[in-house]
């Protein structure tokens, strides 16, 4: 003892009972409760948003006049909730945006709903392409118009099929 008094209204060792081993689990399954809760919130808000990842490449394809090429631009859904996709492009590379490409061919499933860990496409023949003004030696980007904002791929050279 010091020889100090405590007062009825102040924390004293003495007035204090012993830490016990129950105490202590008390407090972790508290620490490790809060931490499973934040967990969670964190999950939940991450599966609330589209997880779509942007594609591209050269493809041929049929037309009715034989073999032609195409650019695609394909959203991956990697998230695990379905992704409606409105559409899909290319932006210019002058940076002044979007080009839409009107002409549908029968292998676009764009626009359409992306379930989880699949894809859908949008096919944009080449010769269209070139004649909107795309330099083809010069790197694209593509995007898609989800219903909540929009997903673009990278800056991709695309190669010759």
């Amino acid at each position: 003892r010091t020889g100090r008094a405590c007062s009825k209204s102040s924390i004293c060792r003495e007035n204090m009972p012993p830490v016990s081993v129950g105490d202590g689990v008390a407090i972790y399954a508290a620490v490790v409760g809060s931490l499973s809760l934040g967990w969670q919130v964190h999950r939940a808000r991450r599966a609330e948003k589209p997880q779509i990842v942007v594609q591209m490449r050269l493809s041929l394809v049929a037309t009715d006049n034989g073999i032609g090429t195409a650019v695609v631009v394909e959203a991956v859904n990697v998230g695990a909730q379905p992704v409606a996709v409105r559409g899909a492009g290319l932006l210019m590379q002058d940076d002044s945006g979007h080009v839409p490409f009107l002409a549908d061919s029968p292998y676009n499933s764009i626009p359409g709903t992306v379930q989880p860990h699949h894809a859908v496409a949008r096919f944009l023949d080449l010769d269209v392409v070139k004649q909107a003004g795309f330099d083809l030696r010069r790197p694209l980007v593509g995007y898609v118009n989800l219903v909540r904002g929009t997903a673009q791929s990278e800056s991709t050279m695309l190669r010759s099929v």
